[in-house]
């Protein structure tokens, strides 16, 4: 045996998990599962909200960093690491990039090391490399650049090491500059007493890979002379020939919806298709729980699954909902061995697998005929009026799936097993709603319009006079109006994509 193995078996493990730069796509297959199994979570500034999602019923512990703020200073962030490990069996630290590129992970790791603590490392996407990438900007090139050096210059140290890094710069370098808020002039200022041509290209670039990101392109003399107090965190800087061909590779901020903010009132720990297809047009969304979802235990009680040739689950909580009727029957799938699975979504699959079940069928999108097809598929033994389906779902839920598969001969049993009761009010979130300024509230229901305007009040039309507001369907709509929210855009067809294609026809207009 190991020397400390019996040791380390009485504690949690930590996996220190790198997020990535923002967006909530580039964190890895390792960290998403990390995340699902975790039983707490501690989370630094800049972490997407949409990933804290994935770990609902984790404990969400904040020790963010921001320029000259800290939450919690290095030492107690171990200290808080080793402690958890004496009482969670899962702990997941989750660091902005990756860990161990100017993420202090290393520090992190040799102290749960040194106690003998049960770690894992889950590398991320660093964002040295994928902020230029989303602004267009390759870091090397043929012809251009043969060289990349990361550096950070957040501090006179760190300038004074840009210094002696620079002895060796060639024109076919690229440096990339992280922590680079306030520090533009100083930059130039190390860059040009270097030598360095003064007309070579740097991009300035803040909120990488958020839909929020914006890129600022001058030379290095033009840097110089841009107020240090201009370029706020999150920035980062590109300094090398390179940065020429965002002029012609620039695709992330060309999104139909770029720069464009958008709440999305849903259920707590909601991530659907709506979401999606937004956020790939290019939009940065502010989710706004206005609900929370309450098991009904009856409907675990009482559901007989060997009645079924297909579970369709389209939500993490319908996930939920088959783990907790396996508990309360303790049996597990083997109990049912005709019993199909369908899962819609990605975070939905996620949620399947950290419990070790893997679907029949799992689509990557919400096209009923898709998913349609792929049942069938799988139940060419049966015939199609035969076909029973159960639909975990909630009280108000409408899901265009249901009708597809209706239309086609199945037979659909929608089985409420949540129950939506609305959210308290939270502070924090209400003042960081009122800071993000939306361009657009979206409404898929009237009971989302009704809870929105119970938390929010009627300040957040004096607050944020731009907002506007969009609705899926009639009723809706009557309930924004009694609520003194005037719909904007309302599209004749009541479906996700007519929505998604009148926001987009909307702020083309506009």
């Amino acid at each position: 045996m190991v020397p400390g193995q019996k040791e380390r078996e009485k504690t949690g493990k930590v996996y220190i998990v790198g997020a990535g730069p923002g967006d909530p796509g580039l964190i890895s297959v390792r960290g998403r599962e990390c995340l699902a199994m975790a039983d707490a979570v501690v989370y630094d500034h800049l972490i997407h909200p949409e990933l804290l999602s994935v770990c609902a019923k984790a404990e969400k512990i904040y020790v963010g960093k921001r320029t000259k703020k800290h939450s919690l200073p290095q030492d107690e962030i171990n200290n808080l690491l080793i402690d958890l490990a004496q009482h969670y069996r899962v702990i997941v630290r989750l660091k902005g990039g990756d860990p161990f590129i100017f993420g202090r992970g290393g520090e992190e790791a040799l102290a749960l090391e040194n106690a003998g603590i049960t770690w894992e490392v889950v590398p991320g996407i660093t964002s040295g490399s994928a902020v230029p990438a989303y602004a267009g900007i390759p870091l090397t090139h043929r012809g251009l650049s043969a060289t990349a050096v990361f550096t950070t210059v957040h501090d006179e140290a760190s300038l004074d090491r840009l210094d002696i890094q620079l002895k060796g710069w060639t024109a076919d370098t690229t440096v990339v500059c992280f922590m680079a808020a306030r520090r533009t002039h100083s930059v130039a200022e190390v860059m040009l007493a270097r030598g360095v041509p003064p007309s070579l290209p740097v991009a300035c670039i803040r909120w990488g890979t958020w839909g929020i990101q914006e890129t600022l392109v001058c030379d290095l003399s033009e840097l110089r002379d841009i107020p240090p107090d201009s370029v706020q965190a999150p920035a980062l800087l590109v300094i090398g020939r390179t940065v020429s061909l965002r002029e012609k590779l620039n695709w992330f901020e060309q999104r139909p919806l770029h720069g464009i903010k958008i709440v999305l009132t849903h259920t707590e720990n909601r991530v659907g298709p709506l979401e999606k297809r937004l956020r790939d047009l290019g939009a940065e969304l502010f989710l706004l729980p206005v609900f929370q979802l309450e098991p009904i235990p009856d409907s675990r009680e009482s559901v007989d699954l060997n009645r079924y040739d297909w579970l369709l689950l389209t939500s993490v909580n319908a996930v939920h909902f088959l783990l907790e009727t396996l508990e309360n029957h303790k049996k597990d799938l083997r109990s049912f061995p005709k019993l199909r699975i369908a899962a819609v979504g990605e975070s939905t699959r996620q949620a399947l697998n950290a419990a070790h079940i893997y679907p029949d069928v799992a689509p990557d999108g919400y096209d009923g005929k898709e998913i349609c097809r792929l049942m069938l598929e799988k139940s060419s033994a049966i015939a199609r009026d035969k076909i029973k389906v159960l639909l975990p779902c909630s009280d108000i839920s409408r899901s265009s799936i249901v009708g597809t598969l209706r239309e086609i001969g199945m037979a659909v049993t929608e089985l409420v097993s949540y129950r939506v009761v609305d959210m308290s009010a939270d502070d924090d979130r209400l003042s960081a709603l009122m800071a993000f300024a939306p361009h657009l509230v979206l409404f898929t229901n009237a009971k989302a319009v009704r809870a929105f305007h119970a938390l929010v009040g009627k300040n957040f039309c004096q607050t944020c006079p731009e907002t506007v507001f969009g609705v899926l369907g009639p009723i809706t709509g009557a309930a924004a109006r009694d609520c003194g929210y005037t719909p904007k855009i309302e599209p004749a067809q009541h479906t996700v994509d007519a929505l998604v294609d009148a926001v987009v026809r909307h702020f083309k207009k506009g």
